[in-house]
């Protein structure tokens, strides 16, 4: 049977570029023989969260050209009750209701429909269109009878059959619209390196479109538009090591990549759309292989650099949806990257049906120890909780590998970091530490857990041990005086031992939590004497609840001392400082095996200068303390495990409008030795002291003190231990906690100490900024809480706002005067200026102030 048809197949201008959700494309004119011009396009695929569309076009990723292109377009026509359109038997162009055109390879393709192609062709209404785009190898040589979506053409009986999904060459019947929409298409099941590619005949796509019950489509010139949506999703992951550890000699932590590829990749997928709310399987047929693995050659991740980007293209899998509600009841944070609920996503997934990527490969710390790694990521529309992978959507998920730093459990030889990281190991241990290079000058106590590996149902397959020893320094031959260590054996990780001084340890926290069997204060002499002796200490596998030596994961306490000058002119002997650990490994097998791990901690920063009056000269912490994590067991559930900042006050003190110059004035004559305010002899001496001149020397000090000592009731700095279990309330609290030995209110400073932890003014701040601008990124970029007020005229501060301050981009710093375009903005910080809400919360700075 001879068909008369016009194709019209082309690339409009720039359609070569990833498109656009604006992209437009220019239509043919329609034939002089057709009604009505049929056009069909790909759609751009939806982003990984779903949003309505009335958002704009930021709904909508771009496609590459390849995804776009429609090498051969099925037409299926059908009138509003989901029948095939009769056939025209008298026309001179013979059309059949089920059209197939050859396009080449094209972004939009156009065909011409015959006037006079269907029985009363000008007055059919509610005619729908189901169209299938590269369905079909376009492999030359292929006589298409093993395609697994093949049509012949016209039974008997006047309906269309082709290949069932399983067996390309079973007939089956299409008799109506909704069989063909209940069709599973599961074309030839790619190999292994092929998900990475599109299928050889493209991008499966369909659409189904409809006309108005009143519009007879077909019956006068013009132009009916299909939307093509891809039948698969493609799944984009950004991978990047930001262990941040380097080893003396500059080694960094690497991640060989070996190969990565997809658990439970589908291998058909229904013609119709699963339901938004269908939240069961997708049903028959849905086939899911265990894992598709794509190798890899030279791909090796380095800490630090650029990320590295994966991608593979699936059929949608809709699995169950489990929301948040199965999280342990902590988990009530996530990152703006999702990292921290990716990372207990696994641990409630479907393991079986859910969809992952995995990642392995050969993992070397920086210290030269190998691993063998598998990270694994569940795919879904969010972190949390959904696992739904569907069709026509781009799934982003960027990937920070921490480091193999975050311990859950283990079986025999394989250890879970957390429930995206599985590693295995040739070593008898692991030792579990976590960013013993970066150690600030704040008295810290630094835990390291011990695992035993070759152990079986709890019993060690040979007795073994693990000598832990402070190394004496080889250039002066004594051991470092502050550094010492205490051991937590593994029993007493899971239970609160009996008789323990529970005011001096952390036991009453739960199961193997962070920080437990700490001591609560790193009180003043703990170094130098309370474990002056304890500079050498053995761990055992084989406790069986009297053995000293501890048993398998036991936990050692470093107790690092401050690293701070006893003056402001401490010579050469200040500095950073290195304590060598030595690792001795044996059994009675006799293997034996020595490894050392060094501890650095940062000396203060110096910062110096003058400016406003005032001679800057205190000390500043190298690192954020707050920023990074020092204990192999933190969840990322605990509120005082991590926070970007901390506000100047809080409300619920009253502290946002509280004014504080008379009070700040008389706190700091009557503790500090000044005269009362109105007997120091001229106004602008009087003026000095007001809570929005705190600038430098000792002010910041001063108004550190005031804010947590000299206001009756408020704030008490009561919470603060070696290991929080709440947020510091404020920038102040944060800065003085760190002179805090004991269990008093306000710790113990002792009487003689010559030096303070304090948030320092505002000119202490803006000359450190400036002196460490190159140093610090975050100086670049971040604005700080100093320890004033903000200015609400020339006598009286803000009560609701005090002064932070970032460096420009032109070198300048970001003032404070009352005018309103010097507040700060919190949607876009570098727009404003410097004077903000006291409940706003900024970066800090905590710093150390010498008193002569």
């Amino acid at each position: 049977m001879k068909l008369y048809h016009h194709i019209f197949s082309f690339l409009a201008a720039g359609a070569l570029l990833s498109g656009c959700a604006a992209e437009q494309f220019d239509a043919p004119e329609p034939s002089p023989e057709g009604a009505v011009t049929i056009t069909a396009r790909a759609t751009e695929m939806l982003p990984q969260v779903l949003m309505s569309r009335a958002f704009g076009d930021e709904n909508f990723e771009p496609k590459e050209a390849e995804e776009k292109r429609i090498n051969r377009l099925h037409l299926f026509f059908f009138d509003s009750d989901g029948n095939f359109l009769q056939k025209n038997e008298s026309a001179k162009a013979q059309w059949d209701p089920y059209y197939v055109a050859e396009l080449g390879k094209s972004q939009l393709a156009a065909v011409s429909v015959p006037k006079d192609a269907f029985v009363d062709q000008a007055n059919l209404t509610g005619v729908q269109i189901f169209a299938v785009a590269n369905a079909i190898c376009d492999d030359p040589n292929c006589d298409h009878k093993d395609c697994k979506f093949r049509v012949e053409g016209i039974t008997p009986d006047g309906k269309i059959c082709h290949g069932d999904m399983s067996d390309p060459k079973k007939e089956m019947v299409i008799r109506k619209l909704k069989d063909l929409q209940d069709w599973y298409y599961r074309p030839q099941e790619r190999k292994d390196e092929e998900i990475t590619k599109l299928p050889a005949g493209g991008m499966p796509m369909v659409t189904l479109f409809k006309s108005g019950a009143d519009q007879a489509i077909l019956s006068k010139d013009g132009r009916i538009e299909l939307d093509m949506r891809a039948l698969m999703a493609r799944v984009d992951v950004q991978v990047r090591l930001d262990a941040n550890q380097t080893s003396h000699d500059h080694q960094l932590p690497t991640l060989r990549v070996t190969e990565y590829g997809i658990k439970n990749m589908p291998v058909c997928v229904p013609f119709s759309d699963v339901p938004a709310n269908d939240t069961t399987l997708i049903g028959k047929g849905n086939d899911l292989v265990p894992e598709k693995t794509v190798k890899v050659n030279d791909r090796t991740l380095i800490d630090g650099q650029e990320a590295m980007l994966f991608t593979y293209y699936t059929y949608e899998n809709v699995r169950d949806s489990i929301g948040e509600a199965n999280y342990p009841s902590a988990i009530v944070r996530d990152d703006k990257n999702g990292e921290l609920k990716q990372r207990w996503k696994p641990t409630i997934a479907q393991k079986e049906t859910a969809s992952a990527f995995v990642m392995k490969g050969h993992y070397t710390t920086h210290q030269g120890l190998e691993y063998q790694a598998q990270f694994t990521v569940y795919l879904g529309k969010n972190t949390t909780g959904n696992f739904d992978v569907r069709r026509n959507h781009c799934y982003k998920n960027r990937i920070s590998i921490r480091g193999l730093d975050y311990v859950r459990n283990n079986d025999t030889d394989v250890y879970t970091f957390d429930g995206r990281v599985n590693v295995r190991t040739e070593n008898p241990v692991y030792i579990s530490i976590v960013n013993e290079r970066k150690i600030d000058a704040h008295a810290t106590a630094l835990p390291m857990d011990i695992y035993f590996l070759r152990m079986q149902e709890g019993t060690a397959t040979c007795p073994s041990t693990v000598d832990i020893e402070i190394l004496a320094d080889p250039l002066t031959g004594d051991i470092p005086k502050w550094i010492r260590m205490e051991k937590v054996p593994a029993v007493n990780m899971t239970s609160e031992p009996a008789g323990l001084d529970n005011t001096t340890y952390i036991y009453d926290r739960g199961v193997l939590t962070a920080g437990r069997g700490a001591r609560r204060y790193f009180t003043q002499n703990l170094v130098t004497e309370t474990l002056k002796d304890s500079v050498k200490l053995t761990v055992g596998n084989n406790y069986q609840g009297s053995d000293p030596q501890g048993g398998n994961r036991t936990r050692i306490y470093f107790y690092i001392d401050e690293n701070v000058p006893t003056s402001n002119n401490p010579g050469p002997e200040y500095g950073d400082r290195t304590a060598t650990i030595r690792i001795h490994y044996k059994n009675d097998e006799g293997e034996d095996r020595d490894r050392t791990l060094e501890i650095d901690q940062k000396a203060l920063l110096h910062v110096t200068g003058s400016g406003d009056g005032r001679t800057i000269n205190y000390w500043m912490e190298y690192y954020e303390e707050y920023m990074d994590h020092k204990d192999p067991l933190d969840k990322h559930d605990m509120p005082a495990e991590m926070y970007t900042g901390l506000p100047w006050s809080k409300r619920s003190d009253g502290g946002d409008t509280y004014e504080t110059n008379d009070d700040y004035r008389e706190y700091i004559y009557r503790n500090f030795g000044l005269k009362e305010w109105w007997m120091v002899g001229s106004w602008e001496l009087g003026n000095r002291y007001r809570s929005f001149d705190i600038y430098g020397e000792r002010d910041g000090w001063w108004m550190t003190e005031f804010m947590l000592r000299g206001r009756s009731g408020r704030m008490p700095i009561t919470d603060v231990q070696t290991y929080n279990d709440k947020i510091p309330p404020t920038a102040f609290h944060y800065c003085y906690g760190k002179n805090k030995r004991s269990s008093s209110p306000y710790g113990d400073v002792p009487t003689g100490q010559k030096g303070y932890w304090f948030l320092p003014g505002i000119k202490d701040l803006e000359i450190a900024m400036e002196e460490y601008y190159a140093t610090f990124p975050e100086f670049q970029k971040d604005f700080y809480w100093s320890a004033s007020s903000a200015k609400r005229s020339s006598t009286r501060e803000s009560t609701s706002e005090a002064r932070a301050t970032a460096i420009k981009d032109d070198g300048s710093h970001f003032g404070s005067s009352e005018k309103n375009e010097e507040a700060y903005n919190p949607s876009n910080p570098r727009s404003g200026g410097g004077r903000a809400n006291r409940t706003q919360a900024l970066r800090i700075r905590a710093g150390y102030i010498i008193v002569n």
